[in-house]
C-alpha cells in the first residue's frame, strides 16, 4: 500500500501498477514520500514521451517526398498547423495560409497530406480540423511540450536577449542532460534553426535556476523573470525551459518549434 498526498496522476499510476493508492493530506506524509512522488511523476512523463515518438513519425511522413518532389514547407509548418488546429479549429484554408505566412498552393499541399495521413478532415463549409488521430498525435505532444508563449521584451526585463521571445515548457526535459547533453548544445540548436540568441533554465528544488558558463548558477533572486517563466509555462519540478529570441514572434517560434522537433531536443520525445 502507498500512502501519499492525493494526486489523481499518481493515483492512475498506481492503479496501473497494480498498488494501493490512499490520498492522505498529513504533512509527515507529503515529506516522507516525496521522493516517491517524484518517481511516480518522472514515470509518468517517461511513459508519455515513448508515445510522443509517434509524432515525429507522423510529421516525417508528412513530409516525405512524392517522387522526386518535396514539399516547400518544413517540420515547423506541420507542427504549428495541427497545433493552431487543435486550439482553434475549425480553421479554413485561407487564414491557415495567413497563419503559417505560407502561399495558398503550399497551404493546400500541406492540407492534403495532413488528410491523407489521417491526421485531419476537411469541411467544405468549415474548414479543417482535427481527426480523431489528429487530436491524440497533438494531444501526446503536449504531454511534453506542456505550454508555449510569446514575450514580449519588456516582460522579459534584465533577460531580454532580443525583441521577442517564445519558450516552452518540457515535462522532465532534465532528463535530456543524464543523456550527455549539455546547456550550450540546446542553446546552439535554437541558434542553428534561426534564434539569435537561447536560454535553458532548468526548474530544480521548485525554482527556476539558469546555468551559465563556468559552472555558474543564477537563481530566482539574481534574476526575478525566471519565476515569472515558471509560473506562465507552468513548469514543474524536472521540467525544462527553452526561450529562443529572434527580432519577430514568427523567427523565435520558428527556431524554437524546429530546435523540438528536428534538433537534439527532439530526444525528449523517445525517451
Amino acid at each position: 500500500m502507498v500512502i501519499a498526498p492525493f494526486d489523481e496522476k499518481l493515483r492512475r499510476q498506481a492503479l496501473k501498477r497494480g498498488t494501493a493508492f490512499v490520498a492522505s493530506n498529513s504533512l509527515t506524509s507529503f515529506f516522507s514520500l516525496s521522493v516517491l512522488y517524484q518517481r511516480l511523476r518522472l514515470n509518468y512523463c517517461l511513459e508519455g514521451c515513448v508515445l510522443h515518438s509517434s509524432a515525429l513519425k507522423a510529421i516525417e511522413k508528412v513530409l516525405k517526398a512524392e517522387g522526386k518532389v518535396k514539399p516547400s514547407f518544413d517540420e515547423y509548418c506541420v507542427l504549428k498547423a495541427l497545433m493552431t488546429l487543435y486550439e482553434e479549429e475549425p480553421v479554413g484554408r485561407l487564414l491557415l495560409s495567413r497563419k503559417l505566412k505560407m502561399g495558398e498552393a503550399a497551404t493546400r499541399t500541406l492540407i492534403r497530406r495532413l488528410r491523407k495521413e489521417g491526421l485531419i478532415a476537411v469541411d467544405s463549409i468549415g474548414g479543417c480540423f482535427l481527426s480523431d488521430a489528429g487530436k491524440k498525435l497533438v494531444s501526446n505532444i503536449r504531454k511534453v511540450v506542456k505550454e508555449v508563449k510569446v514575450f514580449q521584451k519588456a516582460q522579459l526585463g534584465s533577460l531580454a536577449l532580443g525583441n521577442v521571445a517564445c519558450a516552452a515548457s518540457i515535462a522532465c526535459g532534465c532528463k535530456l542532460f543524464e543523456r550527455g547533453l549539455r546547456v550550450f548544445d540546446l542553446r546552439d540548436e535554437v541558434v542553428r534553426f534561426g534564434g539569435l540568441a537561447a536560454l535553458i533554465v532548468k526548474i530544480e528544488h521548485g525554482e527556476a535556476i539558469l546555468p551559465a558558463n563556468g559552472g555558474q548558477v543564477f537563481s530566482e533572486k539574481d534574476y526575478p523573470e525566471l519565476k515569472m517563466l515558471k509560473t506562465e509555462l507552468k513548469a514543474d519540478e524536472g521540467d525544462l525551459i527553452i526561450v529562443a529570441y529572434a527580432d519577430s514572434e514568427e523567427a523565435a517560434e520558428k527556431a524554437l518549434l524546429n530546435a523540438l522537433v528536428k534538433g537534439k531536443v527532439s530526444a525528449i520525445f523517445e525517451s
